[in-house]
């Protein structure tokens, strides 16, 4: 009852053309707004971004051919070009990663490249072709990343192998790191794991780590040469013990002249008395007179 009430006391406004014109003002001045702010983005120094980034990416891959000096020299003009160009449209996700690599090969630190990587996951986390090598390229900056960064790794090959199952997994072939990848799958998802586990055993590759070498057996023990002592079970320190000095050999007694012997050596007669043998010995051993004693 209240709504028919006002209804029937309202009445339509109907536009005219003064208001009209004014609208028709007011569309055309937000669309030229709008067309400036599209030209502004587009056009620097009237190239569209889009193309500079392709003849970067021509220039790039000419330069390969060319020797070191002037291949260094275009690395520094491109990296410097791609920069322009993220300045003005830093939304680009390839242009990120062509500074990282651009950086590397110009000579810069490996922060810095790392810094432009990190950018082009920033911008686009889920650019679905990139994903793979952005994966790959990621990996080679482990020294300069920190363990929050280290681990995201996982992640990265998660994310490429659900989006990009077929680059990833070639990827993986051509750098051989089939089994770096299955443990960061395991890391995230087994189900992942299982599937790519599947591919591993359709190609010949085994997840399973290599075996390790066996221990080394110990050298055989020698057997200690024989000695008159038993060898001391601990090594000495000092300096060598002088050796004992040798015991002097008391020479042989000299034998008892036989009686011939004494009478060539007995000296002639004297007018002295001759002296009394002193012992007893003497006179048991000549017990026959001697023939020159008077």
């Amino acid at each position: 009852m209240i709504t028919a009430i006002i209804m029937a006391n309202t009445k339509p406004i109907m536009p005219t053309e003064t208001t009209k014109a004014a609208a028709k003002v007011a569309f055309g001045a937000a669309g030229a707004i709008l067309a400036v702010i599209a030209a502004i983005n587009l056009f620097s120094t009237f190239t569209p971004v889009a193309a500079r980034n392709e003849k970067i990416y021509a220039d790039l891959d000419g330069a390969q051919n060319l020797p070191p000096a002037k291949r260094l020299d275009t690395y520094n003009a491109l990296a410097y070009a791609q920069a322009k160009a993220l300045a003005q449209k830093p939304s680009e996700p390839y242009g990120w990663a062509r500074l990282s690599y651009l950086r590397l090969a110009e000579g810069s630190d490996k922060q810095t490249a790392f810094a432009a990587l990190r950018m082009s996951d920033l911008v686009s986390p889920y650019e679905a072709p990139q994903l793979p090598e952005r994966a790959y390229t990621w990996r080679s900056f482990h020294d300069v990343e920190t363990p929050a960064q280290q681990a995201y790794q996982d992640e990265l090959w998660a994310k490429a192998y659900i989006l990009e199952p077929g680059d990833t997994w070639e990827m993986a072939i051509q750098h051989g790191i089939a089994k770096e990848v299955a443990e960061s799958l395991a890391a995230r998802d087994m189900t992942l794991y299982g599937d790519w586990k599947i591919h591993m055993a359709e190609a010949g590759i085994s997840d399973a780590p290599p075996p390790a070498a066996p221990p080394a057996l110990p050298a055989a023990p020698q057997p200690a040469p024989l000695s008159a002592s038993p060898p001391s079970a601990v090594a000495p320190t000092g300096p060598p013990a002088a050796a004992p000095p040798a015991i002097p050999v008391s020479p042989p007694a000299p034998k008892p002249a036989s009686k011939s012997a004494r009478a060539k050596h007995k000296p002639a007669a004297s007018s002295k008395p001759e002296a009394e043998p002193d012992s007893d010995s003497d006179a048991d051993m000549d017990s026959e007179p001697d023939p020159e004693t008077p």
